[in-house]
């Protein structure tokens, strides 16, 4: 791996100066910070449904099933 020869929280602080200072900067974290939080959040709810359904669909239901000798 290749030295930069700047620590990691040098390179944070360069980031977070660079953006607070520049304001159309700080919109367009913020604005790719949404979108991208948002879809996260879309994707896991969706896959959180997925799983619940599956989970639901193992298990039996009381009065669901009928038998042979059960009339409808």
């Amino acid at each position: 791996m290749v030295e930069s020869g700047i620590s990691p929280a040098e390179a944070l602080d360069l980031v977070v100066t660079n953006v607070l200072s520049d304001p159309v900067t700080l919109v367009l974290v913020l604005f790719g910070a949404a979108f991208v939080g948002g879809a996260s959040a879309v994707l896991g709810y969706l896959s959180l449904g997925a799983a619940v359904e599956q989970v639901a669909a193992l298990v039996p239901r009381r009065g669901s099933a009928s038998g042979p000798n059960e009339e409808n």
